[in-house]
């Protein structure tokens, strides 16, 4: 029975380490779309440091131009390419989580045959049954 017992806690293990594996992720948004909206903020902090007068309307000007190629330069990004490795990753999170499941109650069970005390449960058992014979 203590067997028994061993077991379903060392596959219970193995489960909780594979569950985060196995859930879905949402789609997470890409770093091109977290970069593009700093540049927004960095548009409207030039206007309102040109508003203020700390800058020239050629200063304004040329850093409204720069941002605008880094803008650019983030829709460039294929999204087909993030899609493609978003998708890779969870095909490998999923091998991952079968390979815990298989490893870790084989690498428990070797190690407690090893280092544990097996013979304990026979022990365990046998004074039990003199207990509920006595």
């Amino acid at each position: 029975m203590l067997w028994l017992a061993l077991v379903v806690m060392a596959f219970a293990a193995a489960a909780i380490l594979a569950a985060p594996l196995l859930r879905r992720s949402a789609a997470a948004t890409p770093r091109a779309a977290f970069a593009r909206a700093a540049y927004r903020d960095q548009l409207d902090e030039i206007a309102r440091d040109r508003d203020r007068g700390l800058l020239s309307a050629t200063e304004a000007e040329a850093a409204r131009a720069e941002i605008a190629r880094r803008i650019l330069a983030t829709e460039d990004a294929p999204a087909a390419a993030a899609a493609a490795a978003a998708a890779g990753s969870g095909a490998r999170a999923r091998e991952l989580a079968v390979v815990l499941a298989l490893v870790v109650p084989a690498v428990a069970g070797l190690l407690y045959l090893e280092r544990g005390a097996p013979d304990v449960v026979a022990r365990l058992e046998t004074d039990a049954r003199a207990r509920a014979a006595a």
